[in-house]
């Protein structure tokens, strides 16, 4: 002789599980716990085995596929959201692509080294000439500080730098139509 499961209405299968009624009528739909039989009742077994069997299966990292679909959409629409605003960030200006920051560099740091490995060839004759200690020192001075002007961009890119030069350049801003900076000093004649 089978035992017959008791049967509850969904309140009281909410109540037990500690979810609100909808919540229950949700889980039915997702196919978690079975549909209710004739007259609204919901088997109490079959319920909370259900129920049990659909939470160790989420703490196992098994969602459920209407979960995973819902965190899929949101890491790609946060994604596409962190692409759009670096590609806005690109476009005024803000941001340059590393791997053009990288290869100006390298080109400005390869001239540098050509023209310091060249520099005792270029001086040497210049420092013979040279009376002084203190004359040679100033030649061998101007020679250093020419290879080094050479180091002293911005490091961006020359697309960029010129973009960056033109924004550098803006006209200094009004303070509320009165004039900025102190007094001249009259004229004594």
């Amino acid at each position: 002789m089978s035992e017959s499961s008791p049967r509850y209405p969904a309140k009281v299968i909410a109540r037990l599980l500690k979810l609100s009624e909808r919540h229950v009528r949700n889980l039915v739909k997702d196919g978690v716990i079975p549909p209710p039989e004739r007259g609204g009742r919901y088997d109490l077994i079959t319920s909370v085995q259900g129920y049990v069997t659909y939470l160790r299966e989420r703490t196992m990292g098994k969602e459920l596929a209407q979960t995973d679909a819902h965190l899929e959409r949101t890491r790609l629409l946060r994604a596409q959201a962190d692409r759009t605003e670096l590609e806005v960030s690109e476009l005024k200006g803000v941001m340059i692509p590393a791997d053009e920051v990288v290869e100006e560099w390298q080109q400005m740091i390869g001239n540098a080294r050509a023209r310091m490995l060249g520099l005792p060839s270029k001086v040497a004759h210049l420092v013979l000439t040279a009376e002084t200690f203190s004359e040679a020192e100033d030649i061998i001075q101007t020679q250093v500080h020419e290879v080094l002007n050479e180091l002293s961009g911005n490091g961006l890119p020359t697309r960029k730098r010129k973009k960056q030069d033109t924004q550098d350049m803006v006209a200094p801003a009004k303070a509320n139509g009165k004039r900025v900076g102190r007094q001249a000093s009259k004229a004594v004649a």
